[in-house]
C-alpha cells in the first residue's frame, strides 16, 4: 500500500528502512523495486546517513572523495563498500594485514592519514619519518639528532606537533599547506628547526613535495609539562597543577586551568596519566580520578574513580572466538557479570578519548576495563546517571587475568571504532545503532560487539606495543618486523648488570660484537628468541619450534601481504589465508550482499574526523614500559636521513634470555590490518 501513496511521502518511509530491508523490498514488490530504482540515489543517501555512513554535515564531502574511485551509482556503491568495510571491522568481513617496512625499526608513537596516504612515526632512539602508504617507502624525515628519544608526536589535518628536551614544543605544518604570514612573531621556529628543514628538504627532494612539511612554530610552554594532545585546533598541555590550551594554527596561548589537582570528596586528581581535549571540554586521567573540565568556565563538571563505577559489566571472554578463513579479525563472547572491586584490585583510569562530534567518551583502566559513554554530557549534566548511560566491558574478568594490565587505547572518529591493546589481543569494539530498537524484542545486550585480530597474541609483544591508531578502514600499530630465516649464535658474557647502566651499555656492545662477528658457542644464553613464536608470517610453519619461514623479505622477491599472520602457538590459524584487499571499484551489488545477518550490523558510529593518540603523553618515557637498548654508535657524523635511525643489534629484532633474566630489545616495526 506505500507505494500508492505521494513519493514524497513513500521516499521518507523508505529512509528509515536499513540496507537489508531496502534489498528485500525490491525482491518482493515490483512497484516499491520501481520507486527505489527510480529514487536510487536519493534512497541510498539516506540509507548512509541512517546507517551513519556518513554524518549529515560531511555528506557531499564524503561522496565527492569517493567519485575518483565509482562510476555511476555512487550512493549505492557508497553504501555496499562502508558496508563491506563495516563487516570487516566486525570480524564477517575479509581482511589483510601488511608490514610497513619503510617505516624502520624501534617505532614509538604513529600517526596515519590515510587521506593523504602517509604514516607518521617517531622512536625510541630518536628521529621522524614519513612513510608512504601505499609504495612504503620513506617521503620525508627528521634526524635523530634533532627529535628527541621516545619523542611523542600527535598530528591532525595536516599539523604535526612532538615534544623536545626542553619545555617546548615544535609544530610543523604540511609544505603544500605552508605560508610563511602564518609564522607567529612571539613564537617562531628557531634556527635549528630552519636549518634541519632545509637539510630535510634537500635529500628527500621531490616536485610534490608529498609528506613533506616545514617549521611553523616552536611554543615555550609556561613550565614543564607532563602530557599533552593535539586535537584541531587546540593543543592541551598539562603541567603537575595547570593546564595550558594553544590554538595551533595561531600558535596562541588561548586559556589557562589552574588547580587541576583541586581536591574534592574523593581526594585529588593523582599522577596524570593521560589528557584530551573537545570544543568544551577538557578532560583528565590521573591515578586517583578521571575529571571533566569546563573549558569556559574552568570547573570540573564530572569526575570519578574507578570504585565508583558500576560493578555490572560485560566480560569479553577468552577462547571464545571462532576464526573465519580469510578474516583477521575473530568474534568474542560477551557475557554479563558482577564485580566487586576490592582491596586485591586497585585500579586507575589509564586513558581518556572524547570523539570530534564532543558527544561520545571512552576511557580504560589500568587493569582492563573500558567505560563507553555516549552523549556523555547527559551524565555531566546529571540528565542520566553513569549507570545508565555507560557501557563496561571487562577485559580481564578471571582472577587468574589480574596481570593482563591494558596497553593502549585508541578512537576512530570518522566510525567510532574502539581499539584496545592489552596483554592478552589486539580488540576492536565497535558501538551499535539500534535501528531496530524499537521494532522487537530482544535479548539483553551490550550495544556493541567486541573482536579480536587474529595472529598477534603473543603476551610478550603484545607488552611492546607503544602506539595504536584506528583509521577510517584499519588499525595501524607497532609489532616485531619478520626476519629471513636463521638463528643468532649464542653468547658467553654472563647476565647483564641491572643497576649500573654504563656497564649495561658496555655488556651490550659486546653481545653486539660477539652476534656480529659469530659469538661464543658456550650456551650460557639459554635461547635466542627471534620471533618469539608469534611473529606474523605469510608461509607455513617450520616443524622446528620457534622457527617461522618470512614472505616479506623484499629481497628474496615474495609478496605475501595478502595472506594472514601465521602463529607457531596457535595450529587452527596455520592453515588459512586472506583474500586480497577489496577493491572501491566494485561491480553492482547483489541483494544477498546487503544481508546483514546479525542486528548489530546495521550501523556505524556518527562521529567524525579522527582521533586515537599514545597512552603516556609524558616528555619522558613511561616508567610501564620494558627496558629497552638504546644505540650502540651514538657517532651521528655519517648520518643518513634517508635510511631508519641505527638501533641496536644492526637492526635485527631479538629477544635474548640469559638463564632466567629476559633481555627485551623493541625494534618494532609498523604492521596495519585493512578492511
Amino acid at each position: 500500500m506505500l507505494h500508492q501513496l505521494p513519493t514524497e511521502i513513500a521516499l521518507h518511509t523508505a529512509s528509515y528502512l536499513p540496507l537489508y530491508s531496502l534489498c528485500k523490498v525490491t525482491l518482493v514488490c515490483r512497484q516499491w523495486n520501481e520507486l527505489i530504482t527510480t529514487n536510487e540515489s536519493s534512497v541510498y543517501r539516506n540509507a548512509a546517513l541512517l546507517h551513519r555512513f556518513v554524518a549529515p554535515a560531511n555528506v557531499e564531502t564524503e561522496l565527492a572523495s569517493q567519485k575518483p574511485k565509482l562510476e555511476g551509482h555512487e550512493w549505492r556503491l557508497f553504501c555496499r563498500r562502508r558496508l563491506e568495510i563495516e563487516r570487516g571491522w566486525r570480524g564477517r568481513g575479509p581482511s589483510s594485514f601488511k608490514e610497513l617496512s619503510a617505516t624502520g625499526r624501534s617505532v614509538h608513537r604513529i600517526k596515519v592519514d590515510e587521506e593523504e596516504g602517509i604514516v607518521i612515526t617517531t622512536y625510541q632512539n630518536g628521529g621522524l619519518f614519513v612513510t608512504d602508504l601505499i609504495d612504503n617507502r620513506v617521503l620525508w624525515s627528521l634526524p635523530v639528532t634533532h627529535v628527541v628519544e621516545y619523542a611523542h608526536c600527535e598530528y591532525d589535518r595536516g599539523y604535526i606537533v612532538f615534544n623536545r628536551i626542553d619545555k617546548c614544543k615544535e609544530v610543523w605544518r604540511r609544505s603544500r599547506d605552508f605560508i610563511a604570514s602564518d609564522v607567529p612573531e612571539g613564537y617562531p621556529p628557531d634556527e635549528e628547526m630552519l636549518r634541519v628543514s632545509e637539510l630535510a628538504a634537500e635529500r628527500h627532494a621531490s616536485p610534490t613535495r608529498r609528506g613533506h612539511f616545514q617549521p611553523l612554530a616552536l611554543l615555550q610552554m609556561p613550565e614543564p609539562t607532563k602530557a599533552f594532545r593535539f586535537a584541531y585546533p587546540t593543543l592541551i598541555a598539562a603541567a603537575v597543577n595547570c593546564a595550558y590550551l594553544w590554538d595551533i594554527p595561531t600558535s596562541r596561548l588561548v586559556q589557562m586551568i589552574p588547580d587541576i589537582q583541586m581536591a574534592n570528596a574523593p581526594g585529588r586528581l593523582g599522577i596524570i596519566n593521560y589528557v584530551e581535549v573537545s570544543d568544551h571540554y577538557a578532560f583528565f586521567c590521573g591515578s586517583s580520578q578521571l575529571r571533566i573540565f569546563e573549558r569556559e568556565t574552568g570547573t570540573v563538571v564530572f569526575h570519578t574513580t574507578v570504585s565508583e563505577l558500576p560493578s555490572t559489566q560485560w566480560d569479553v571472554l577468552p577462547g571464545q572466538a571462532a576464526a573465519i578463513a580469510g578474516h583477521m579479525l575473530v568474534s568474542h563472547k560477551l557475557t554479563q557479570a558482577s564485580h566487586v572491586r576490592g582491596p586485591g584490585r586497585q585500579d586507575e583510569f589509564f586513558a581518556v578519548h572524547v570523539s570530534s562530534s564532543g558527544k561520545d567518551m571512552v576511557a580504560l583502566t589500568r587493569k582492563g576495563c573500558l567505560l563507553i559513554v555516549r552523549d556523555f554530557e547527559h551524565v555531566v549534566t546529571k540528565q542520566v546517571s553513569l549507570a545508565d548511560a555507560a557501557v563496561q566491558l571487562n577485559f580481564s574478568p578471571n582472577s587468574d587475568m589480574l596481570n593482563n594490565f591494558s596497553g593502549y587505547l585508541a578512537f576512530g572518529d570518522t566510525n567510532g571504532k574502539v581499539a584496545v591493546a592489552t596483554r592478552t589481543g589486539i580488540f576492536i569494539v565497535s558501538v551499535e545503532v539500534e535501528i531496530d530498537k524499537l521494532s522487537a524484542e530482544r535479548p539483553l545486550r551490550p550495544g556493541v560487539s567486541v573482536c579480536r585480530v587474529k595472529g598477534f597474541d603473543s603476551a610478550r609483544l603484545l607488552a611492546f606495543i607503544s602506539c595504536l591508531q584506528v583509521s577510517d578502514r584499519g588499525v595501524y600499530f607497532n609489532w616485531e618486523p619478520t626476519r629471513p630465516r636463521g638463528r643468532h649464535p649464542a653468547v658467553d658474557l654472563g647476565p647483564p648488570p641491572v643497576n649500573d647502566p654504563a656497564a649495561l651499555h658496555g655488556w651490550t656492545e659486546q653481545v653486539v660484537t660477539q652476534i656480529n662477528a659469530g659469538g661464543g658457542q658456550n650456551h650460557i644464553v639459554d635461547e635466542v628468541v627471534e620471533t618469539d613464536g608469534n611473529t606474523p608470517t605469510s608461509e607455513a610453519v617450520s616443524n622446528e619450534p620457534g622457527e617461522l619461514h618470512s614472505a616479506h623479505d623484499e629481497a628474496a622477491g615474495h609478496a605475501g601481504d595478502d595472506e594472514p599472520p601465521v602463529l607457531v602457538e596457535d595450529v587452527a590459524d596455520t592453515a588459512e589465508t586472506s583474500s586480497e584487499h577489496p577493491t572501491d571499484a566494485m561491480d553492482p551489488a547483489s541483494p544477498d550482499l546487503f544481508d546483514l545477518s546479525l542486528p548489530e550490523l546495521q550501523s556505524v558510529s556518527d562521529s567524525d574526523g579522527n582521533s586515537d593518540h599514545g597512552m603516556d603523553e609524558s616528555e619522558e618515557p613511561s616508567a610501564t614500559l620494558p627496558p629497552v637498548l638504546g644505540p650502540i654508535d651514538d657517532d651521528d657524523e655519517d648520518e643518513d636521513m634517508n635510511a631508519p635511525p641505527p638501533f641496536a643489534f644492526d637492526g635485527e629484532a631479538i629477544h635474548i634470555l640469559l638463564n632466567d633474566w629476559f633481555l627485551p630489545v623493541n625494534l618494532s616495526t609498523v604492521y596495519s590490518i585493512q578492511f
